[in-house]
């Protein structure tokens, strides 16, 4: 059910929690040409605060972007990126493994388009690089590979 697995970098963006500010942040990146291929926001428990992790396919112009407009914190991070089959049980091949390594994930976020399409899913753990290596070795093993 694992197609193909990458390690990958994302944006963590630390904002004002408040109406339009993701709106602020995406158009930053459109009038720029910077697509978003993944993304996730989350209001923190002091209300003030929000976070916004996105994967782009130019991440210094984008780091650039919000260091220019000045629309919060921006830092850049490690995460994988993998393409899985859009079918149930998916997400289960990835957690079983990570799981039976004793690996924490941090923070995960999906994508998905057309039943023919894969998903894509972006996740952070404990050991981004141990991650990594697991689910690069299962893509290899899997039936039909």
């Amino acid at each position: 059910m694992l197609k193909s697995a990458s390690m990958t970098k994302e944006i963590l963006l630390t904002v004002s929690n408040k109406p339009g500010i993701l709106n602020t942040a995406t158009a930053y990146l459109a009038d720029r040409g910077i697509n978003i291929e993944g993304v996730v926001g989350l209001g923190m428990k002091d209300k003030d605060t929000a976070i916004i992790l996105m994967v782009v396919d130019d991440i210094r112009r984008a780091l650039d972007a919000f260091k220019d407009e000045d629309i919060g914190y921006a830092v850049e991070r490690d995460a994988v990126m993998l393409e899985v089959q859009n079918r149930p049980g998916a997400l289960l091949s990835i957690t079983k493994i990570l799981a039976q390594m004793r690996i924490n994930i941090d923070h995960i976020y999906a994508t998905k388009s057309s039943a023919d399409a894969p998903a894509r899913v972006v996740l952070s753990t404990n050991d981004n690089e141990r991650t990594f290596i697991a689910l690069r070795k299962a893509v290899s093993v899997e039936p039909g590979r």
